[in-house]
């Protein structure tokens, strides 16, 4: 590479990986990293690091560790580098790329050192470095010593055996293989690998995202972190001319109308799979008065800026979520549902079908177990992914079977959405033998009716379960609960349709083992009120009414009768049938039309699960004649003797 043509060229912008900083705030930062004081971010107190073993510093959890490996944080120094002329921030980050170098390339001690993601954005952040050096401290030995690092890591990321497919790791693979070989365009494999990395990325945008803008890692925070890095990827493939086949603006809005129906009517991320409850701003997007975050800019904005959608209730069957709403308008009075089903991967994804969250009173309500952290064999972060940390039904006190070929088995079945009432049901086959559906009726605007039919083939113990919020306290009376705020009544719960075995449970943060917990934040693990109905039998009937006007709720009446639920509130009467694969809705005598989304896997596990029993009980006949003639042999050998 020429060391003058380097120094001529245009510096090349590349997008953000860190919050940006207030000035201050950002002199503050470096000043710390100059006395060798690293801090990341609010999960993580300040470390001084140790640098005769900065590497392998491990003082607190993967997820640091990580964060180390990344060099994240030397673009404090860039930024304090550009802000104030001061060349000791950027000899700083030079001195620690190096030193991570020496200690870590190729061969490391540290898990996190060539850690599929850390790669990929450390790699970004070598690019950044690289384009503050060159300007005026660029060497042919320097150069040398940049491109051999960055040729290293490129031999890592187009590596199949490295390579993260269907995952947002992946996709940052790509993204920091597309924008090293723009940087360092000159190198004989630049543009191969960059073919290479645009291929992969339009596979992976693919797999990503569903055609209705959802997301398929099961994590609503995820798809906020992956749009605002698209916005990027999307800004620099246009400053910089960069052919592609996918169209980033086309995923880029239909991604940010899910967004918009997911997110609480607070404004903040809701805590479902691995996500935390934390606040979205247009910032890190883009200007507000881009016409793609219109809706977005309504909701977190409280509706002082942006569009309002025009509909209320939204419906994402590829991603597997249903959002139902009241209202638009963000008030104490403001009431939404997010009802969830879908297996597409094992990628964030916790033991979660079939489960609800609801907001309402300013604040949520029934509430999802959040993530605790990436500590994987803590008995939070086990807690937090079961399937008894959320609003769902547990058989048997097991874990939904979440392997491989289970994929598929799990989504959200049909639909009818309306101003006034909203209907979505549910299905998933991730229980041996065992078939769970859920109806979820959102009789508008402050009361819902969970209904839970499951059929199995034996005797199972079947726990439906209802996480509230730590904020609200709750008592049982007469088998009704009730959960206040400030001694005022905000919900109830109480079941409809009342089986003789049917008991009720209250606890709040027990120990051992583990029950009514949850994690809105990172590795906040607070305990809060589970409400539990449990039967014993081969099937299960749950019907709950969930109300958020206790003082008033809808005298709601229901009747089931093997596969027919009537149901009557106000002047309005609701049959429901249960088919073998569809459900069929009567209301008022009127037929309606409800939206049937396919599943062949669902289809193809309700046979399979209808199956079960014959199939168990030929593998029981077989493991007793095989034990039987291995008895017989071993006998016969003794007689031999």
């Amino acid at each position: 590479m020429n060391t003058s043509a380097i120094q001529q060229r245009k510096k090349i912008e590349i997008f953000r990986l860190t919050p940006a900083l207030k000035m201050d705030q950002l002199k503050d930062r470096c000043d710390d990293i100059l006395n060798n004081i690293i801090y990341f971010n609010k999960k993580y107190p300040p470390v001084k690091m140790d640098l005769n073993n900065l590497w392998s510093m491990d003082p607190y959890d993967r997820s640091w560790r990580f964060g180390l490996h990344s060099l994240k944080v030397l673009e404090y120094l860039l930024d304090g580098y550009s802000t104030f002329s001061d060349e000791r921030y950027l000899s700083k980050a030079i001195e620690l790329l190096w030193d991570w170098e020496k200690y870590n390339f190729l061969e490391s001690q540290s898990e996190m050192a060539w850690h599929d993601h850390s790669t990929a954005l450390r790699l970004i952040i070598i690019c950044k470095i690289f384009e503050s050096w060159k300007l005026n401290f660029c060497d042919l030995k320097g150069i040398n010593r940049f491109v051999s690092l960055v040729e290293g890591h490129w031999e890592k990321l187009v590596d199949p055996e490295f390579y993260m497919e269907r995952h947002n790791h992946g996709m940052d693979q790509d993204i920091a293989l597309l924008v090293s070989t723009v940087v360092f365009n000159d190198l004989p494999k630049a543009y191969e690998w960059r073919q290479i990395a645009t291929k992969r990325l339009e596979k992976q945008l693919e797999h990503l995202f569903g055609e209705d803008g959802s997301y398929f890692e099961h994590s609503p925070d995820y798809i906020y972190l992956l749009v605002e890095r698209l916005f990027n990827v999307l800004r620099f493939i246009n400053d910089n001319d960069i052919k592609q086949n996918s169209d980033l603006e086309e995923i880029l809005n239909k991604s940010l109308v899910f967004l918009t129906f997911i997110l609480q009517p607070d404004g903040q991320v809701c805590p479902i799979g691995d996500s935390e409850m934390n606040h979205v701003t247009l910032d890190k997007l883009g200007s507000d008065s881009n016409d793609m975050l219109k809706y977005l800019n309504y909701v977190v904005s409280g509706g002082k800026s942006g569009e309002e959608p025009t509909e209320l209730d939204a419906i994402f069957p590829n991603g597997g979520y249903a959002a139902l709403r009241n209202k638009w308008e963000y008030d104490k009075d403001t009431i939404q549902a997010i009802f969830l089903s879908s297996f597409h991967s094992r990628t964030h994804k916790h033991h979660d079908d079939l489960s609800f969250t609801i907001f309402g009173h300013g604040q949520p309500l029934l509430v999802d177990s959040g993530k605790y952290n990436y500590v994987y064999n803590s008995p939070e972060r086990k807690y937090v992914v079961s399937t008894k940390a959320h609003n769902t039904v547990v058989v048997d006190n097991e874990n939904t079977v979440i392997s491989r070929n289970n994929i598929g088995k799990s989504g959200l079945t049909s639909s009818y959405l309306d101003k006034n009432f909203s209907f979505v049901s549910g299905t998933h086959c991730l229980y041996p033998g065992v078939i769970h559906q859920r109806l979820f009726l959102y009789l508008k605007p402050y009361d819902f009716i969970i209904i839970d039919y499951l059929q199995g083939y034996k005797i199972h113990s079947f726990e439906q379960n209802f996480h509230l919020a730590p904020s609200v306290n709750c008592i049982n009376e007469n088998n009704n609960i009730t959960g206040y705020i400030n001694e005022k009544p905000i919900i109830s719960l109480r079941q409809l349709h009342k089986k003789n075995d049917t008991t009720i449970n209250l606890v709040k943060g027990v120990k051992d083992p583990l029950i009514g917990w949850v994690s809105p934040r990172y590795s906040i693990f607070e305990p809060t009120f589970c409400a539990s109905y449990r039967q014993n039998g081969s099937e299960g009937h749950f019907a709950t009414q969930v109300s958020l006007n206790p003082l008033n709720e809808l005298n709601v009446k229901l009747s089931w009768e093997d596969d027919i639920l009537n149901i009557t509130w106000e002047n309005n009467s609701l049959k429901i049938i249960i088919a073998t694969h569809k459900i069929y809705l009567f209301l008022n005598d009127k037929f309606l039309n409800l939206n049937y989304i396919e599943h062949s896997k669902i289809k193809e596990a309700i046979i399979e699960q209808r199956n079960y029993e014959y199939r168990e009980k030929y593998r029981s006949e077989r493991n007793r004649r095989l034990r039987y003639f291995e008895e017989l042999e071993t006998l016969k050998k003794e007689l031999e003797k």
